[in-house]
């Protein structure tokens, strides 16, 4: 468990929307589900290549008070970046608290 004082950087959780455009065609949007404040941790990066370009993946563990719903299909938006939920755990007696652990792909 941690304690309020340990959330101190703001984040957003969105989550996926489809939308059609005026063409009709089927577009991915995404609209904010919750704002919160959060503990986030850097764990770890490391250097890929994916359809023959490099990029870095950024490991995060986000920590916050419990937001019902959360899943691995939503993002967080937080110091400029989007940090893609990889697992969501919930912890605490009540568990009443969020562990999430995120990663960042920069170019």
């Amino acid at each position: 468990m941690w304690f309020a004082g340990d959330l101190k950087r703001r984040v957003v959780i969105e989550q996926p929307r489809e939308a059609v455009n005026a063409l009709g065609e089927t577009t991915l949007t995404w609209v904010v589900y919750a704002t919160t404040w959060a503990s986030v941790e850097g764990l770890n990066a490391r250097e890929i290549v994916q359809s023959g370009r490099q990029q870095s993946v950024i490991s995060y563990k986000v920590r916050m008070r419990r937001v019902p719903g959360i899943t691995t299909r939503m993002r967080l938006r937080w110091n400029g970046g989007v940090l893609n939920v990889q697992s969501v755990l919930y912890r605490g007696p009540q568990l009443e608290d969020i562990e999430l652990l995120c990663a960042e792909e920069a170019d």
